[in-house]
């Protein structure tokens, strides 16, 4: 009977650090994954081939798998959906995913609006584009007015967003948002 507790300690000893070693697996397989759509983000700017765009969007979707990569991944999806001009998938994406993914709790709808005004852009419906953009400013102030940011950066960055906001309702044309990633 002793034998057999040794066997089964030992069994589950063994399955215990093949589990660790395949969440750390795991884990660098993502960082890997996120890295390599970075580098092919990279290279579409440099070469406007939108191949890359492709390949980095593949690549990214394996470093969104993983919790140490999310919040990064997500934000880089953004900007290859806005990159590759592909609006209406950015805000299904967007709408796909919880508040808790975005590291600030005004991100996910801002996000949502911003591929709507894009989306009206592209049909030459400045009404629209107009309105999406009000709707993010107004998310974002309203943020702004009732959290008290003890993170300055956070602080920082939604009026950043703000700001990018505001300038492109006035020049009438949208600008892109930078993805923080």
């Amino acid at each position: 009977m002793q034998g057999i507790r040794k066997i089964i300690f030992y069994c589950l000893v063994i399955i215990f650090f093949s589990n660790c070693k395949r969440e750390y697996n795991n884990s660098d397989y993502s960082e890997s994954a996120y890295k390599n759509a970075e580098k092919n983000l990279d290279k579409y700017y440099q070469t406007k081939d939108e191949s890359y765009l492709q390949l980095a969007l593949n690549n990214v979707e394996q470093s969104l798998q993983s919790s140490q990569t999310r919040h990064e991944a997500i934000a880089l999806k953004i900007d290859l959906l806005s990159q590759s001009k592909n609006y209406t998938w950015g805000y299904k994406f967007v709408d796909s995913l919880n508040a808790s993914d975005f590291k600030i709790k005004y991100k996910k709808e801002m996000w949502h609006y911003y591929f709507h005004a894009l989306e009206s852009q592209c049909m030459d419906d400045t009404t629209n584009r107009n309105i999406y953009l009000i709707k993010i400013i107004s998310g974002i102030q309203n943020y702004v007015r009732q959290e008290n940011i003890p993170d300055k950066k956070k602080d920082e960055e939604a009026y950043q967003d703000l700001v990018f906001s505001k300038i492109s309702v006035l020049n009438n044309q949208m600008l892109f948002f930078p993805a923080k990633h």
